[in-house]
């Protein structure tokens, strides 16, 4: 495990994103997503892009999907693109309400230091918590309110 990103599914988290911002995304660039991110102009009530912005059921989705996208380039070295996707959560108009702002906040300081960690990690076990295994996944896009995962 340690290290090598195989466990995390990579491909899906990039094709769920080209889906909603509805082209192919710039993987070395994603600063240039192009697009309104928090859906106000979208149909956000619809099955296509329901998924993909911040709505009545998933008030944060948009900070909530960076979140966990940032640990898959973590977990594979690649901490200029964990920095990138962690950023993209900071441009939601609905950022200053979010209840896992510091854990994120977190994440940008310590990017290299998780890398290093899963690098250097022998088993799942010692490698840092991502955002999937943590008790906040699902709660970090649907939360309302007041609340943190620390």
């Amino acid at each position: 495990m340690g290290g090598n990103g195989r466990n995390i599914p990579e491909d899906s988290i990039w094709k769920n994103l080209e889906r909603c911002v509805g082209h192919t995304v710039d993987r070395d660039h994603l600063e240039r997503l192009d697009g309104d991110q928090d859906g106000q102009t979208k149909d956000i009530g619809s099955k296509r892009f329901r998924a993909c912005f911040n709505g009545d059921r998933a008030p944060h989705n948009l900070e909530g999907f960076f979140l966990h996208f940032g640990d898959v380039p973590t977990k594979r070295q690649e901490p200029c693109r964990a920095h990138s996707a962690c950023a993209l959560a900071k441009s939601s108009t609905t950022w200053a309400s979010w209840p896992y702002a510091g854990i994120l906040g977190d994440r940008m300081k310590s990017v290299d230091a998780r890398a290093g960690q899963f690098r250097s990690a022998k088993t799942v076990t010692d490698e840092p918590k991502l955002t999937a295994r943590a008790g906040y996944f699902c709660v970090s896009c649907h939360q309302r309110g007041a609340g943190t995962g620390r």
